[in-house]
């Protein structure tokens, strides 16, 4: 039986005789070596992390409107189109648009010179008709006596009788006539009916409009007091009704604006539509809200806050303060110098509050409202004095969880 020839090369290698068999025991030995316990100091544990650092704001307890926010208008008392009452080329114009008129100013000025001379004419009548009734009623005075004697036949004294009657008819008539006439003339100084601001003029001086039935020379608007018309689910119409049935509710209005600080304005709710709209499911209710520095504006959109009543010793906790997680709205408080997770119900917004209508905290607590991300129930917590800028609380939160 042959024996397999293991060539010179390998025999080395298995001998120990190879040069290369010193370095290849050396590796295996180091190998070995590492593998036993307490060749490498054991990994170091990392330190135990310090407080984490957070912001903190207190709860607080008073009295909290409840309240349903919608959107709504403002809109006109008076909204007025002015026409001419009587027929005539306009002269001339009173106003510039865009003004406040008060009411009784002068904003457009009719020919009257038509209007003069039927005047001056019915005054003429009027003098004719009075003359005339001094006559008759000198000839009834002078002829009675005569009458009286039977030297004048009663029809004939009737007659002159009659016709002193017929003449204060007439009279009465030239009066009235007269009157129409003064009217007429008034009419050809058109007056602001109301308080409030024009339109652009919409017939330029020179311009013949006809009684009643011609164009419309202006608008004018009043802008104080104003309404505001909103809409509320039908769903609140009975509390609705209830809290009216009580006191008079108040209206929050707040305009939209931009570049400007926003204003809240107070109004009253005097106002209920008498049927829901079944097409929207909603009840149109209108607020008046006074305007004297007339920053509002008519047609301009506002958000609303119908306030049905208020809720005494409410709980509030600062708005920054709530988080939600898996399990809804949290906080944490601190208790002890440590974190301590808080459920919570959250209610209606309160500013930069939020009512709280169930969870365990108290008037005075402290609640972390910046660097929560970073907590867990019984952390320990360092609080910081002032409020957090967009860096610290960036790096407040840099690599939190949520509980």
């Amino acid at each position: 039986m042959k024996l397999a020839v293991v060539p010179e090369r390998f025999e080395k290698v298995l001998l120990g005789k190879h040069p290369l068999d010193s370095m290849l025991r050396m590796a295996l030995f180091l190998a070995a070596v590492c593998m036993t316990p307490g060749c490498f100091d054991e990994k170091k544990a990392k330190p135990a992390p310090g407080p984490a650092s957070v912001y903190v704001k207190k709860v607080v307890v008073k009295d909290a409107p409840i309240y349903y926010e919608s959107f709504g208008y403002l809109s006109q008392v008076y909204n007025i189109d002015i026409k001419s009452q009587v027929t005539g080329k306009i002269l001339s114009v009173h106003f510039k648009e865009g003004d406040f008129v008060k009411k009784g100013d002068l904003l457009y000025q009719i020919d009257p010179s038509e209007y003069q001379a039927s005047l001056d004419k019915a005054r003429a009548q009027l003098q004719e008709s009075e003359a005339e009734y001094k006559l008759k009623t000198l000839i009834v005075d002078l002829d009675k006596k005569i009458a009286d004697s039977g030297a004048l036949a009663a029809q004939t004294y009737a007659k002159y009788q009659t016709e002193a009657s017929v003449v204060l008819g007439q009279i009465a008539v030239d009066k009235a006539q007269m009157e129409l006439c003064e009217i007429n003339l008034g009419y050809c100084k058109i007056l602001s009916p109301v308080d409030g601001v024009t339109s652009k003029e919409l017939v330029d001086p020179g311009n013949v409009v006809m009684a009643n039935s011609g164009p419309t020379l202006v608008n004018i608007k009043t802008v104080d007091p104003l309404y505001a018309d909103f809409n509320i689910p039908d769903r609140y119409l009975a509390a609705l009704r209830d809290c009216m049935s009580k006191s008079e509710l108040t209206v929050e209005l707040t305009p939209e604006q931009e570049h400007v600080q926003e204003e809240t304005y107070s109004a009253k709710l005097d106002f209920l539509d008498n049927s829901v709209d079944n097409n929207t499911g909603t009840i149109l209710l209108r607020a008046t809200v006074p305007n004297a520095e007339r920053k509002l504006w008519p047609g301009e959109y506002v958000r609303v806050k119908l306030i049905f009543t208020v809720q005494k010793d409410a709980v509030l906790a600062p708005a920054d303060s709530v988080m939600n997680g898996k399990d809804g709205a949290y906080v944490f408080a601190i208790e002890n110098g440590k974190a301590k997770y808080v459920p919570v119900t959250v209610s209606l917004r309160q500013g930069d509050y939020v009512m709280i209508s169930a969870g365990a905290i108290k008037n005075g607590d402290d609640l972390v409202s910046a660097g929560q991300l970073g907590l867990l129930d019984g952390v320990p917590v360092r609080i910081l004095n002032g409020s957090p800028d967009a860096s610290t609380a960036e790096s407040a939160d840099k690599g939190s969880s949520v509980k």
